[in-house]
């Protein structure tokens, strides 16, 4: 128990205060689990604690040059002969250190009869064993330390990856929108319809919420379709009755959240690589519900087979699509299906588990 504290001292160093002191604390209780161990079998504690005390230093010296020197030179760049035989000098070193305090300092003062009993190699390995023991404790916490660290480093590079891709892929649906849009627009204005100030009014709408509702991971759901069906109710103006347009939302929208803009490019799709390719009587079908707390999204659009809408809508998949599939396995794993089918008709089928507005 004792040792296990001291080892949390080191392997959580913001938590724990300046380094020296950890240390201090570390070799306090080092010495206090030692001095327990060994003075239960004896009356008097002033001997193990002596002892202690005496072989601290070279305990505390081989450790650190473990720790300090030989990992970050040799082990880590993977050098392990190094390593290996820098360890084994140090040990022998300091083994016959505390040998020597041994011989010299602890007998005179606690076992004079043992003076005479000869210096004993075999004794020197004893003591190695003891600081192996000490050693093989601290270089477990340095090589712990410098997982964590490394392990800490890694999930932070991996979610700055992530997000630094989310926001990229987030920021291509707005061009690939705009771009559509103003091109309607500017076809309207070129006419001189009635329609175009109606447009702007709901492509003003549609910018405000992409700038100043979009920042965040996460937005309601109720706004996220108001939003899509600003962008529908855009396509009708522009198609009129030329498009057959069926679109039905049902189910319970409040208190749901989801990612911003993840839908639009399913409809943004039937939109411009379906409708604007059919030459005769192009259609759209859109459905839109909500079960409890997972959401469907269902979109199938008319399509003419030739090599010119074969070429658009190969084009939609790897920009459109593909974008908004990333996005889902980034944000959404394992927490969603994606159908997507393509003969007479492109067919799209999203099925989503949604989270609440309060998470």
């Amino acid at each position: 128990m004792i040792k296990s504290a001291g080892i949390a001292f080191l392997l959580e160093p913001q938590r724990q205060g300046p380094r020296l002191l950890r240390h201090l604390i570390f070799w306090l209780l080092f010495v206090a689990y030692n001095v327990a161990t060994w003075g239960a079998y004896q009356d008097d504690v002033s001997q193990p604690i002596f002892s202690e005390f005496a072989y601290l230093p070279a305990k505390i010296l081989m450790t650190y040059l473990a720790m300090y020197y030989l990992i970050p030179r040799y082990l880590l760049p993977r050098h392990y002969r190094a390593f290996f035989w820098g360890l084994l000098a140090g040990l022998i070193f300091f083994g016959l250190w505390n040998r020597l305090i041994t011989y010299y300092v602890i007998y005179p003062r606690y076992y004079p009869e043992a003076v005479g009993s000869g210096f004993w190699a075999i004794k020197v390995f004893f003591e190695i064993t003891i600081l192996v023991n000490i050693t093989t404790l601290g270089t477990t916490v340095k090589l712990l330390q410098h997982w964590y660290k490394n392990e800490r480093s890694r999930q932070q590079l991996a979610q700055e990856k992530t997000a630094a891709e989310l926001q990229l892929l987030k920021s291509q649906v707005h061009p690939h929108f705009l771009f559509n849009t103003l091109n309607n627009l500017y076809a309207l204005t070129l006419e001189a319809s009635p329609q175009a100030p109606d447009m702007v009014l709901k492509l003003s709408a549609l910018l405000n919420y992409m700038l100043y509702e979009c920042n965040q991971p996460q937005v309601d759901l109720a706004k996220e379709v108001r939003y899509l069906e600003d962008y529908i109710s855009l396509e009708k103006l522009r198609y009129g009755e030329n498009l057959a347009l069926a679109y039905e939302c049902s189910g319970e929208l409040s208190d749901k959240s989801i990612a911003p803009l993840l839908l639009l490019p399913f409809v943004e799709n039937a939109f411009k690589h379906g409708a604007s390719q059919a030459t005769e009587e192009p259609w759209i079908r859109l459905n839109l519900w909500v079960d409890e707390t997972t959401l469907h999204l269902q979109v199938e659009n008319s399509r003419v087979e030739t090599e010119a809408t074969r070429t658009a809508t190969d084009y939609a998949e790897g920009i459109g699509l593909k974008n908004v599939q990333r996005r889902l396995d980034l944000l959404y794993p394992d927490s969603y299906e994606l159908s997507i089918r393509e003969d007479a008709s492109f067919f799209v089928y999203l099925k989503l588990q949604l989270t609440s507005a309060a998470a």
